[in-house]
């Protein structure tokens, strides 16, 4: 499991929603960032820039679970290598 563990500190993720105002940053060790483009503000109200935000939110956590699923893939493909 370490190079599991290895293979998740060094994944980083980042998305942006749908019409690009938002972005959200996820670091390894689970720092998020959320940076509004320019036009955020003037574009959207407040429900619609909420909208924004929760569907990046959402579009990171399905992210961070295909890193998982990508680390454990490849932790599972090298301890397989060689074995047959």
């Amino acid at each position: 499991m370490g190079a599991y563990s290895e293979e998740l500190r060094q994944s980083r993720i980042e998305v942006t929603s749908p019409d690009g105002t938002v972005t959200l940053r996820v670091s390894a060790d689970g720092d998020i960032q959320v940076a509004l483009a320019d036009r955020a503000l003037a574009r959207h109200t407040e429900a619609s820039l909420e909208r924004q935000v929760s569907i990046t939110v959402r579009l990171a956590i399905a992210a961070r679970a295909q890193a998982y699923d990508r680390a454990l893939s490849k932790v599972a493909a090298d301890d397989h290598s060689g074995t047959w």
